[in-house]
């Protein structure tokens, strides 16, 4: 399989759920583009490619997208932190000597530590070599030799070029309402909130990608572009220019056995190695998808497909065996004579060592 980053470069704005900057799922990716394969390609090409999702032979799979600060020559892909676990604070703190201020200011900087959503690659590349463990990253960010914005965690050089460069993310908080059915008003049923909006010229947004036959993507991609990913497409969100670079992933195949999650994982227990559950550091994500409103189930009448729990990005796990993807696809639900599926495939992040 070829490797590849593909970037999504904001032409819009970009729906965050959140104050930190977050950009499409795997699984909403993987359902863009198997929409996008049905439009260009046809309803029987997207079945064959979907039966051949097996644990032995996919035509291609990829991880979340992730944030990329992006200008000239500056290139710095972000990754998820990956779960380490966090030192207490009493690890750190541990003279009585010292002054109620200097306990105060650790148990912020412990805090805001607990807070850090993406690490640079420089970061991320150290951890998975085991250059930097819990203990030694926090230290690191107590002693400000990494800075710490909004969720992203920057050597001091990666910072400096963001701030003179003016690139970090800029998010803005939008009031929205929803809307009484009922009544048709704001009163009633409806209520106010605030939805958040990543601005575009800021940060762009990348996922890595594995393929057997990327002439078949291709066209694909620029039918996303004209189409969106994600939801609030009618409104004219979530829109991207897309580009592909074909990139070494060499650094993400460490020896061990030990991983961290590039993707939504489906909780799959047979392929974990349970003597090394002490190792397991993970968060569960229990998802439920929305179904694409805008095509063949418009009118359907269902919304939801069926529960599911996922591994979450930047889960660390130790797997029995190497292979290149672990997890599969799910069924979801039914829609009239189709079957709708879950993307659940783990893009791993191998560890260099240990496990």
């Amino acid at each position: 399989m070829q490797s590849f980053e593909v970037t999504l470069k904001p032409r819009s704005f970009i729906q965050s759920f959140s104050p930190a900057l977050s950009f499409p799922a795997s699984t909403t990716v993987f359902g863009a583009i198997c929409w996008g394969i049905k439009a260009i390609w046809g309803t029987d090409a997207l079945k064959k490619l979907l039966s051949d999702f097996t644990q032995h032979s996919q035509f291609f799979f990829l991880s979340s997208a992730f944030p990329l600060l992006e200008t000239g020559d500056l290139h710095i892909r972000f990754f998820p932190m990956p779960k380490l676990g966090i030192p207490a604070v009493d690890e750190e703190v541990k003279d009585n000597e010292l002054e109620t201020k200097k306990k105060v200011d650790r148990a912020e900087k412990h805090k805001g530590f607990k807070a850090v959503k993406f690490v640079s690659e420089s970061l991320f590349r150290k951890i998975l070599a085991g250059e930097l463990t819990r203990e030694n990253l926090f230290r690191e960010f107590v002693d400000e030799r990494c800075i710490k914005e909004g969720g992203f965690l920057f050597t001091l050089q990666d910072y400096g070029i963001a701030t003179q460069k003016r690139l970090l993310p800029r998010i803005s908080p939008v009031a929205r309402a929803t809307i009484d059915r009922v009544s048709g008003s704001t009163s009633g049923g409806g209520e106010f909130f605030y939805d958040f909006r990543l601005l575009p010229g800021s940060f762009s947004g990348y996922f890595l990608l594995k393929a057997r036959d990327i002439e078949f993507l291709k066209p694909v991609f620029r039918y996303l572009e004209d189409t969106g990913i994600g939801g609030e497409r009618s409104i004219g969100l979530n829109r991207y220019k897309i580009e592909l670079t074909e990139i070494d992933l060499a650094f993400l195949n460490g020896a061990s056995k030990k991983l961290v999650a590039l993707s939504r994982w489906g909780v799959n227990p047979a392929e974990l190695d349970d003597a090394k559950a002490n190792e397991f550091r993970y968060g569960l994500l229990p998802y439920r998808r929305k179904l694409e409103t805008g095509f063949d189930f418009k009118n359907s009448g269902q919304l939801w497909g069926s529960k599911a729990l996922y591994f979450a990005e930047g889960s660390v796990l130790v797997v029995k065996e190497r292979r290149d993807f672990y997890g599969q696809l799910r069924d979801s639900t039914v829609v009239g004579s189709e079957k709708v599926v879950d993307y659940g495939i783990c893009f791993p992040a191998f560890f260099a060592g240990g496990s």
